[in-house]
C-alpha cells in the first residue's frame, strides 16, 4: 500500500501523486515528523482530509526538507532521496491545487 495525495475535482476526474510505500512512511517518515513536532504528516499514515487545511500542511514541508538534506536523523541515504524528491512532488502538486474552484476535496492517506 501506499501513503498518497488524492484531489478529486467537481467533474468526478481524480488526479494523485504517489507520497511513500506504507512502510516507509511508517519507518521514516512519521518518526521524523513527530520529532519535529509536525502535526500534519503524522497523521497521513491513516489518511486525512487537508483542502482547508493545505498552508498548514505546506508550511511543514521546509523543516522536513531541511533536516533530510541536513542528513540529520539515522535514516539511509537511499531512502532520504527517496523522502526528499516525493516532499517536492507533493509540494508542487498542493501549490498547483490549492487555489483551483474546480477542486471538490484533497486528501492524504
Amino acid at each position: 500500500m501506499t501513503v498518497a495525495l488524492l484531489v478529486e475535482f467537481k467533474d468526478g476526474t481524480l488526479d494523485s501523486a504517489p507520497l511513500s510505500y506504507q512502510d516507509i512512511y511508517r519507518d521514516y517518515w512519521v518518526p521524523l515528523a513527530e520529532g519535529l513536532g509536525r502535526v500534519w504528516f503524522p497523521m497521513f499514515v491513516t489518511g486525512v482530509p487537508i483542502k482547508e487545511h493545505i498552508e498548514e500542511v505546506l508550511a511543514e514541508v521546509p523543516q522536513l526538507r531541511d533536516t533530510l538534506a541536513k542528513g540529520e536523523r539515522e535514516i539511509p541515504a537511499d531512502i532520504r532521496q527517496y523522502m526528499l524528491e516525493r516532499l517536492g512532488l507533493l509540494e508542487d502538486k498542493l501549490r498547483e491545487v490549492r487555489n483551483d474552484d474546480r477542486v471538490a476535496s484533497i486528501y492524504i492517506g
